[in-house]
């Protein structure tokens, strides 16, 4: 939710832009729009604050997990409110211009320090939340203590905002940025007098400028990440040989190998990188030191999966034809129901409202079926299917332990990340579902699971969708 609401921020820089939102918008001088703006920014942390405040009181009173649960909610609450109300200050105080009247417009500079208010809110978000999660540290000791985990004092109160704003904002704000400003340059260097200026003035070299830069980008970020966590080697021991032998079963390089450390705050891993060069293989020190080996090659064989499933691939390809064919086909709709003129005022701006909530729905839908998928494909790693070029041994079934490897995995990184199993999430499903989904496969054969055919069939929609995006572009210009 964090990666959408960055996304949607900095969208809203440029909504006063927009005809449909001309009438609501106000001007205002720059002391006014600064002291309307941070004024709702501050109330809306003070707000928080006390909400938090006053849960952990009756936390502490009476020990019950609905208000934990609604601390949580109100912490997340106020972030995304604090985004609604940059967009709301961005379109109707004109806090944009605002920033721009004194510094100007440079690449990335106004942006930035236009919501870096927004950002100081969410960071007193998870300072006032930070003692209930040290709450819910605490409650586990003994559990803990029990089972033979390591027990560790916890980061400090800054710590846990910076580790927050790390692993959560940096993650997708750094890329974010770069291509932001890769794209504010061309469009820049657009409006010259040179040559280049008259290069760039052809709509298709300024859109195959436009692509280039975004994949340098999109390459290169994994390498950026590994700068803004605080990472270090695997050393060498038995987990570090379980995953090379991951990566040759499956042809994948994995490139460096990794801890991530969190301070025991974050149970997960992740794979970075979209070409071997720049891989890299993370597991969170939390991971490690609550999960066994055999989980712990369930994970990354699962992260190992989108790799050699090309899910990140798909998933962008999904991303732009539903944003491009949802844009094309409102577009048309508006334009026969109430003509041009509508395009320009609220009809339109709720028509693409609703239709883009409606490809985030499907894009949701084709994000957590390539979840599954990853699953199962622990599942058949762990069952000792091999997928690497002549590999495949069709005599394989999923085995029950192989199955229970992934679902145990799934199960202790809910209680580690404090997640309610049955909690859904709009990218990954809930755990849950994800370990019924485990249960039902086992005894099948691994390489006629239900679910490969179902990502199949989602990949063929997407390129149907975007050959109809396609069509459908060439006949609105021909329109136009």
């Amino acid at each position: 939710m964090t990666h959408l609401l960055i996304i949607a921020a900095y969208v809203s820089l440029h909504l006063r832009d927009v005809p449909s939102m001309r009438p609501v918008a106000m001007e205002l001088g720059f002391w006014q729009s600064l002291g309307v703006t941070l004024g709702g920014f501050a109330l809306l942390a003070v707000w928080t604050d006390l909400m938090v405040r006053l849960r952990l009181r009756r936390i502490d009173r009476r020990g019950r997990g609905i208000d934990v649960f609604r601390a949580m909610r109100s912490s997340a609450r106020a972030r995304t409110l604090a985004t609604v109300w940059l967009a709301v200050s961005v379109v109707v105080f004109g806090w944009l211009e605002a920033v721009r009247s004194v510094v100007g417009d440079p690449v990335l500079l106004d942006e930035l320090l236009s919501m870096l208010p927004l950002f100081v809110v969410w960071a007193c978000s998870w300072w006032s939340v930070e003692p209930v999660e040290r709450r819910l540290r605490e409650a586990t000791l003994l559990r803990r203590l029990d089972e033979g985990l390591p027990v560790g004092p916890g980061p400090s109160r800054w710590v846990f905002v910076l580790d927050a704003m790390r692993h959560q904002v940096l993650l997708i704000l750094v890329p974010l940025m770069f291509a932001a400003s890769w794209i504010e340059t061309l469009e820049k260097l657009s409006m010259g007098d040179g040559r280049i200026a008259m290069w760039l003035q052809d709509d298709l070299v300024r859109l195959g400028a436009t692509l280039a830069g975004l994949l340098v980008v999109f390459a290169f970020a994994p390498m950026l990440l590994r700068m803004i966590w605080d990472t270090t080697p695997l050393g060498d021991g038995a987990i570090r040989a379980r995953l090379r032998n991951l990566g040759e079963r499956h042809g994948v390089g994995l490139g460096r190998l990794l801890i991530w450390r969190t301070h025991g705050t974050v149970l997960n891993a992740a794979v970075t990188g979209l070409f071997p060069g720049v891989r890299a293989v993370l597991l969170s020190d939390a991971l490690v030191d609550q999960l066994d080996e055999r989980q712990i090659e369930a994970v990354a064989a699962h992260e190992v999966g989108h790799i050699r499933r090309r899910h990140i691939p798909w998933l962008a390809g999904a991303a732009i034809v539903l944003l491009t064919g949802v844009s094309v086909v409102v577009s048309m709709l508006v334009f026969a129901v109430w003509g041009p003129i509508a395009m320009d005022d609220w009809r339109g701006a709720a028509a693409i409202a609703l239709g883009l909530l409606a490809g985030m729905a499907v894009f949701g839908v084709v994000s957590r079926r390539f979840e599954w998928q990853a699953d199962a494909f622990a599942a058949q790693h762990m069952s000792g299917l091999s997928t690497a070029r002549g590999a495949s041994d069709p005599e394989i079934h999923i085995r029950e332990d192989a199955a229970d490897a992934m679902v145990g995995a799934l199960e202790r990184v809910a209680i580690g990340n404090g997640i309610a199993p049955e909690r859904r999430s709009w990218r990954h499903g809930s755990i849950r579902r994800r370990q019924r989904n485990l249960e039902k496969i086992v005894g099948l054969p691994a390489l006629a699971l239900p679910i490969d055919r179902q990502v199949r069939i989602v990949k063929i929609a997407i390129i149907l969708c975007g050959v109809i995006t396609v069509l459908l572009l060439a006949a609105h210009g021909s329109l136009n």
